[in-house]
């Protein structure tokens, strides 16, 4: 999965409607079909890309990244889960190398129960796949 079209289905998700309107985008946003869903996240304190004005929409998504976006959109509409659903994070073989931008989202994230590891890694840095990104999404709508 891509790291635009992660950030598109979480904002599809919770109805956050796009501003074609803006003009101050990430310098790899394009003219693609993802470009309003990026400038409107940008704008609204969503994401805050990779460095360099880049957001890199085309690259496939981390584990941790798609944690952090998620985080940042729910924290924003004040709807981050709370309470103690998941297994505990520093149970976790792999915590150290959750980057130190992800560490709070991941560990949130974690321990609500939104996000499960593969038995007892994380593998933050390794690619979400659709399904991956799907079951994420749906376990912090229901």
């Amino acid at each position: 999965m891509t790291r635009a079209d992660f950030l598109m289905m979480v904002m599809n998700a919770y109805g956050i409607k796009t501003d074609a309107s803006i003009t101050d985008n990430f310098m790899d946003a394009g003219n693609k079909y993802y470009t309003e869903y990026l400038g409107t996240a940008r704008k609204l304190g969503l994401v805050a890309g990779v460095g360099g004005n880049k957001f890199m929409p085309e690259a496939n998504i981390s584990r941790q990244d798609m944690s952090v976006i998620l985080y940042n959109i729910l924290k924003q509409l004040d709807e981050l889960p709370n309470g103690k659903n998941g297994m505990g994070y520093e149970k976790f073989v792999d915590t150290a190398a959750v980057g130190g931008y992800a560490k709070d989202a991941m560990k949130i994230l974690v321990e609500v129960g939104v996000i499960k590891g593969n038995g007892n890694e994380l593998d933050p840095k390794a690619s979400a796949t659709r399904a991956q990104a799907a079951q994420i999404v749906y376990n912090c709508i229901k």
